[in-house]
């Protein structure tokens, strides 16, 4: 669950996932001006999100 959307499908607020894309677009933007290749801001995209992912299922 990222933003309060869980993945698998249901409700959440369209705050919270405002909130999060900002989050990860700070990320972006941050490895960005430190010249991080754009594979790596991928991958890591990518490992904050399958990390949320494996939280919220640990929660449940």
């Amino acid at each position: 669950m990222l933003g309060g959307i869980n993945p698998d499908g249901g409700f959440g607020r369209v705050l919270g996932l405002v909130l999060a894309l900002i989050v990860l677009q700070m990320l972006e933007s941050g490895l960005n001006l430190q010249g991080v290749s754009s594979y790596l801001t991928m991958a890591l995209w990518g490992a904050v999100l399958i990390l949320f992912i494996a939280l919220q299922n640990r929660k449940a």
